[in-house]
């Protein structure tokens, strides 16, 4: 049989802290998109990821102002009509975007305009927010680029008004997250951020990873990531519906993980403390119990297409602070 390997690195980064205490993170290059393999069955060695510096984070101020880019007249530009589409002398707009955060630094956005008691119709798109900084641009068939700076923080506006009759207008609001920021809040996970994290509160002393659904209601909060890549830190700052949560709390998260091909897959799973991870409800990587920074590996055999996939991971006591430039849990 064709072996072939597949690294995923849910990775501990060792940062330098202003404390030697003991720290926890864990780092990943996976997400939802089709995942890279190699020929060569054996693992190869982790990429090398400098320690997070980025600068600042630029937050918007209160005053106002628009940028408008007028519709092309095609039918690209042209709003959907309902699923059930019936004239009517009162015509509506709606604006539908797929998440209700993106990421500074270039990313885009693909909003539509959905238009009921008419058939199709011309549609103008613009953005208005916070005046003094950057806010990205919107093309004549509603794609979003969002502001090449990095470290731009701020919440606009997109608008969609029919051409024909401007005073038929729909807004919705889009939040702009800076590159160092780890977490945006949500309900659950997305196109733009596709990792769902449940977060639950834990006993002191707690030795191993919960049964997650025997404590559900000890579950605090859900957050959404668009890639693992959680920095080598303390939890201090805590999260932002329970900031006094800094210790003695577990993560469940859970996505979708795409594989191209049929084949034998090799995973990778560094934490401190325990983790795992699971492929269709089956152990994987059984990573588990308090320790320090270790790695342990786990393979499967998979078929092409979509597996669910979930990793659980806890944290013990806490022992120091996040004090690094750029390390920003959801940017407060």
């Amino acid at each position: 049989m064709l072996k072939k390997s597949l690294f995923f690195t849910p990775v501990l980064l060792s940062l330098l802290m202003l404390s030697c205490a003991e720290n926890e993170g864990f780092k990943s290059s996976v997400n939802t998109k089709t995942l890279a393999k190699s020929d060569d069955s054996k693992a190869e060695a982790p990429p090398i990821v400098a320690p997070i510096t980025q600068p600042p984070v630029t937050t918007a101020d209160n005053d106002a102002t628009e940028v408008v880019v007028e519709a092309v007249t095609t039918m690209d530009s042209f709003a959907e009509p309902a699923a059930e589409t019936q004239l009517s002398v009162v015509r509506k707009l709606e604006v539908v975007l797929p998440s209700a955060e993106l990421r500074s630094g270039k990313k885009t956005l693909q909003a539509k305009a959905i238009i009921t008691g008419a058939g199709a119709a011309a549609i103008s798109w613009k953005i208005s927010g916070p005046s003094g900084i950057d806010l990205g641009s919107i093309d004549g068939k509603g794609l979003y680029t969002s502001p090449a700076d990095e470290t731009i923080k701020a919440s606009i506006q997109i608008v969609a008004s029919l051409i024909d009759d401007p005073s038929i207008s729909d807004k919705k609001p889009l939040a702009l997250v800076p590159v160092q920021q780890l977490f945006v809040g949500c309900k659950v996970g997305n196109t733009i951020f596709p990792i769902t994290g449940d977060i639950f509160e834990l006993a002191a002393e707690t030795k191993k990873l919960p049964d997650f659904a025997a404590i559900a209601s000890t579950k605090k909060e859900t957050v959404c990531m668009d890639k693992f890549d959680i920095p080598n830190q303390g939890w201090l700052s805590g999260f932002p519906a329970s900031p006094k949560m800094v210790e003695w709390f577990a993560i469940k998260f859970t996505s979708t993980l795409i594989i191209p091909k049929d084949g034998d897959y090799s995973f990778r799973l560094v934490s401190d403390d325990g983790s795992n991870f699971l492929i269709d409800d089956k152990m994987v990587v059984d990573h588990d119990n308090q320790h320090s920074f270790s790695e342990k590996f786990g393979s499967a055999n998979l078929k092409a297409g979509k597996h669910k996939m979930s990793m659980g991971w806890f944290i013990g006591k806490a022992d120091v602070s996040c004090r690094l430039p750029g390390c920003v849990l959801f940017g407060g």
